[in-house]
């Protein structure tokens, strides 16, 4: 290989490199977001937040409005970057929550139909106890007869953060497959109501629908939804200091089952940082290439 051709090579992989790590450098970028947050507001939700703020409750851009703008508590850390391009929140400790001002409507309680939607991030070994919630909703405190099929859980399964659980207390679906943690995830529950707990249910991770199996340390996941309105809350339920240690950003609730062109269309506007990685692979194979003898004429 002559000089020229190596100094072709170089040029080109430093140059690869160099868009890449800018790339990421200046990831998260308010375009993507924008988009997304877009897409979100067109679908109606009834509950959004988009944990923005440096500040003060988290604003609900859904349909319920300013009523059900979220407070928070413990020590919750703001400004985390996001998947989604902006920032998000992130929990580490048992005392940390979101709680809705207002109380869930009429339309979704009983055995409703709904959707709820969330980017989250999970580190791989970190702390998710006792089907800690992304979002939760309904009566979940009393006997096991008042409680039971009474409130609603977006969330980790039992203990375990590499599943995640669409259901209601004390029955419901996980993932059959585990979720990878230590980075971000597109998570979106679309439910069709009317039916027992473990039907009716969709699960898109990253845009893709997912196998879900019967919680097997739950006894009632055939039971009917009866569920009763109380406060929306994340990473917390009404009974116990449920929590997870994580991230999340742009939570969605919409009052309808998003056709799955929908979902798919919120996934595919978040940026992919899997693309930035292989543009560093690439420009990093033609500066291997230029310097083995072995790899050209």
């Amino acid at each position: 290989m002559d000089v020229k051709t190596i100094n072709e090579w170089n040029a080109a992989g430093i140059a690869v490199c160099v868009a890449a790590w800018l790339a990421l450098a200046t990831t998260p970028t308010f375009a993507a977001s924008n988009e997304y947050q877009a897409l979100v507001l067109g679908d109606s939700p009834v509950l959004y937040y988009q944990f923005n703020e440096p500040s003060g409750d988290a604003v609900n851009h859904g349909s319920l409005g300013a009523g059900h703008n979220g407070v928070h508590n413990g020590t919750v850390t703001r400004g985390v970057s996001t998947l989604a391009g902006d920032t998000g929140v992130s929990f580490d400790s048992v005392g940390d929550f979101i709680e809705s001002i207002g109380t869930a409507p009429a339309g979704l309680t009983g055995n409703p139909t709904f959707t709820a939607e969330a980017v989250v991030f999970l580190p791989t070994g970190g702390a998710g106890l006792t089907w800690a919630p992304f979002l939760h909703w309904g009566e979940s405190i009393g006997s096991q007869a008042n409680k039971t099929m009474k409130s609603v859980y977006f969330s980790i399964s039992n203990d375990d953060p590499d599943e995640v659980f669409t259901g209601f207390y004390n029955g419901g679906l996980q993932t059959v497959d585990p979720v990878t943690t230590g980075r971000w995830h597109h998570v979106a529950w679309v439910r069709t109501g009317g039916g027992a707990a473990n039907v009716g249910s969709t699960l898109y991770i990253d845009g893709v629908s997912v196998s879900l199996e019967d919680d097997p340390d739950l006894p009632s996941n055939d039971g009917t939804p009866v569920v009763t309105s109380t406060a929306f809350r994340v990473n917390r339920a009404q009974d116990l200091t449920r929590w997870f240690e994580g991230s999340i950003d742009e939570l969605a609730l919409y009052d309808r089952a998003l056709e799955p062109g929908e979902v798919q269309a919120h996934f595919q506007s978040l940026p992919e940082p899997a693309s930035l990685v292989l543009l560093l692979a690439s420009g990093a194979s033609l500066l291997a290439r230029r310097r083995s003898p072995a790899s050209g004429a």
